[in-house]
Formats: structure tokens, sequence, C-alpha cells
């Protein structure tokens, strides 16, 4: 299942926050010792990895401070979230994240 979100063109006050989850359980992923990092796909096909900041990593909680740059194109953009644990074994999210970028005026 996918979840969407909503955007603006260049935006870069509203941070992605995803809220991590056991795949099997639906329970809280800790994210503690875990490295996490989004990758954008633009409605382009143009893709791009970000790394994310855990701000809260014993509920599952991980950011992406937008910059400005990312949102260059309007449409409709899909983000994976790319899980990484300190003994080098990875994980990508089973849903990805849809987002709706309306262009700027």
């Amino acid at each position: 299942m996918a979840s969407a979100y909503d955007f603006v063109q260049y935006d870069s006050i509203q941070p992605l926050t995803i809220a991590a989850k056991d795949n099997s359980t639906s329970a809280v992923r800790n994210l503690t010792n875990y490295t996490v990092k989004a990758k954008f796909r633009s409605p382009a096909g143009r893709e791009f990895v970000r790394a994310m900041t855990v701000t809260d990593a014993a509920n599952g909680i991980a950011q992406y401070a937008l910059t400005g740059d990312e949102f260059d194109v309007a449409g409709v953009w899909q983000v994976e979230i790319l899980f990484r644990y300190s003994d080098g074994k990875d994980q990508a999210g089973l849903d990805l994240l849809t987002l709706n970028v309306r262009a700027r005026l």
C-alpha cells in the first residue's frame, strides 16, 4: 500500500517524514543502529538518493530536510525508503511513497 504526501515544486520548509514499521507485524521498527536513505524518482524517471536523519529511533521516525532543488518537476513522484543495519544488511521498504508535487505559481 502506497502512502501519499503533498508538496509544492521547490519546497524546502516541510521535511519528508516517515514512520518505519516492521513489514510482517506492522509494529514500529526501532531504527537504532540503522541508516536510512530515500530514493526519489521524478515523473520523468530521474532518480537520486538522499540520506535521511533518524530523529526518534525508538519510534521509527526518520526525516529528510528538503533543500529546494529536489522537486524541480511537478507531478507524481515516487520514493523508496532504504534501511541499512550496522552489520551492512540492507532492506527496502515494501511500500512506495507517492509524492504529489504541484507546480509553483
